[in-house]
């Protein structure tokens, strides 16, 4: 030890504690040993784990392979399992709006599931709504006020023509084309009050959307059973009396994807005729420029509805609905080409 004054002294046992002499270095064994001999070094401690843990050893970060190495891996592991998982939801946020984008079909097929879907899902939150009533006409109203949106969320402006032709009091028969589902939208946009539509009795078991029409008072008809759809129609116009009620009757009988009108049947104007009520007939433009079913196209667009003068039927009998069953669907025909026609010259894009 130095001292101050710089002499040597005894070393310090603050700075430098007593250990135990080895053997291998005591004096007396290391004279015993041959001229030239020297013991090998000495190995460092092997890596140890606490008692009970045992694993594959990996290097560590600082070279090692102890037990630090395979914390690591099991959290490496781990972390790998969310990544995958993570980009499976990447791929699919990004693969599936540039199909949406790119594929006209698939946009349809997407289109099309949510129309249905939403309106199942409509008809669920209205049926408690309606069932306070029963079947009432009247829950028409409520099942009008949740559809009109539909439109705003497909981008479709619907433009109404005619609407002075609807300022009749007493009971009528509304007479239609019929195009697709799509219908429905038009059908809401102008659907007076107390008047509920006819449709084919398949509708009624179908769910929700069935049990909703039923409470609403929607009229269903066996379209398969002539004698049955004689019998229903006979009840409606005993109804449109009884209960000051208006129907919708879409006279093609079915879906109509070819730009054109489809035969009118004969029931909805014998209805009328039987009831002695007026028929006002309901135009819809094609929906060609924005819908095909056929091409699987589904964009936004433009829609006209037109409503069309009242045509009486007070003194005609059965014998002649035959005559004016063709008279309706001949000037209803004229206006859908005229229309069809006048909407795609003021939306040339075609729901671009």
């Amino acid at each position: 030890m130095v001292t101050p004054e710089g002499g040597k002294g005894a070393p310090s046992s603050a700075s430098h504690p007593p250990q135990a002499p080895s053997l291998c270095s005591h004096p007396s064994i290391l004279a015993g040993l041959p001229t030239g001999l020297s013991l090998p070094p000495r190995a460092p401690p092997p890596c140890s784990f606490p008692k009970g843990q045992r694993g594959l050893r990996v290097p560590d970060p600082a070279g090692g392979n102890g037990l630090l190495g395979g914390h690591l891996r099991a959290i490496l592991g781990g972390a790998m399992e969310i990544t995958v998982a993570q980009w499976v939801l990447i791929l699919f946020l990004i693969i599936v709006p540039l199909l949406y984008e790119w594929s006209a079909s698939f946009k349809y097929f997407c289109k099309m599931t949510f129309y249905n879907g939403w309106i199942l899902t409509l008809a669920v939150l209205a049926i408690p709504i309606c069932a306070v009533r029963g079947r009432n006409v009247e829950n028409m109203k409520i099942l009008r006020f949740m559809l009109l949106h539909i439109k705003y969320l497909y981008g479709i402006k619907i433009e109404v023509r005619g609407w002075e032709n609807f300022n009749i009091k007493e009971q009528y028969v509304v007479v239609s084309n019929h195009q697709s589902s799509l219908d429905l939208l038009g059908m809401m946009e102008i659907l007076p009050g107390r008047c509920v539509p006819i449709a084919k009795r398949e509708l009624m078991y179908a769910g929700t959307v069935g049990l909703a029409c039923w409470l609403a008072g929607v009229i269903f008809i066996n379209r398969k059973k002539t004698d049955d759809a004689i019998s229903v129609m006979s009840e409606a116009a005993q109804t449109m009396i009884k209960d000051d009620v208006r129907v919708w009757v879409f006279p093609e009988g079915t879906r109509n994807h070819d730009g054109s009108m489809l035969p009118f049947k004969r029931g909805a104007f014998h209805l009328a005729v039987q009831a002695q009520v007026p028929i006002i007939p309901i135009v819809m433009s094609s929906y060609r420029d924005f819908y095909s079913k056929k091409e699987k196209k589904f964009s936004t667009g433009k829609c006209m509805v037109r409503i069309l003068p009242r045509i009486e039927t007070r003194g005609l009998t059965a014998d002649d609905v035959p005559e004016l069953t063709e008279s309706v669907r001949r000037t209803m025909l004229s206006a859908f080409l005229e229309m069809s026609g006048e909407a795609r010259d003021k939306d040339p894009g075609g729901g671009q």
